[in-house]
């Protein structure tokens, strides 16, 4: 799962940081 946030991370940054303060909310 973590490996799958980093692969999308490097394709999609935007989504990372949106997801992560989703998940921080």
């Amino acid at each position: 799962e973590y490996v799958d946030m980093v692969k999308t991370g490097i394709i999609d940054p935007v989504k990372v940081i949106r997801t992560a303060l989703v998940d921080a909310a």
